[in-house]
Formats: C-alpha cells, structure tokens, sequence
C-alpha cells in the first residue's frame, strides 16, 4: 500500500525549497524596483541643479545621456549616486556654451537626502 502525498517528505521538502525560491525571487524584484526608483530620483535631481546653475534655465539642454553610477549595493539604504556630462548652457545670444558637470547625490527610498553639483568649463577646475 503507498503512502498518500501528503504523507511523503520530498513533498514537503520540495514544497519548502519552491516557497523559499518564489519568496528570494520577491524580496530580489523589491529591490531591483527601489534600486531602479532610487536611479531615477537621482537623475532627476542632478538635472534639476544643473539647470538651476543656468542664467537661462530655458535653453539649457544635455546633449547626451547623463552617466550615472554608484557602488552601493542593492541592499544598502541610502545609496550614494555619482552622475557626471556635459551640458550646454545658452549665453545672452542664445548660443550654447559647453560645459562639465559632476553631481553627488544620496537618496533613501526615493527621497534626495542630500545633493552637491559642479559645473565647471573645464573639468579639471
């Protein structure tokens, strides 16, 4: 006579080792999500200093993508963001002048804790 499943310790066993894969997979994508906000939260301070910096706010714009790093981890809180480019800002002629920027920002969850930009014509200033 065989023994019902549920009576089986590999049943259990394995049940266990699926609920455990299903639970990482969760707690990973929370993660990944916080990392992902926490990116764009950055990207949009860095941006919004930047431009602050601007006599002309208006025509300032970032002719590439804003390179953005940070060696936290995904489980460090808050992470601390590194961005750096180059931005044109326009003169009183409306010609775009080049110049460098570097941004340091910390964020917790979302929220910008705290936040330094350079600007600089040249990047060695």
């Amino acid at each position: 006579m065989k023994k019902s499943l549920l009576k089986r310790w590999w049943f259990w066993l394995l049940l266990i080792g699926a609920a455990l894969v299903v639970f990482a997979a969760f707690i990973f994508s929370m993660l990944k999500i916080s990392e992902a906000q926490d990116t764009e939260a950055a990207l949009d301070k860095c941006r919004e200093d930047v431009t602050s910096r601007a006599k002309y706010p208006g025509g300032v714009s970032f002719p590439e993508d804003i390179d953005i790093q940070s060696s936290d981890s995904i489980t460090d809180s808050p992470r601390r963001y590194y961005a750096f480019g180059h931005v044109d800002f326009p003169n009183g002629f409306g010609t775009p002048v080049r110049e460098f920027y570097s941004c340091t920002i910390v964020v917790d969850l979302g929220d910008i804790q705290d936040s330094t930009v350079h600007v600089a014509k040249d990047p060695l200033r």
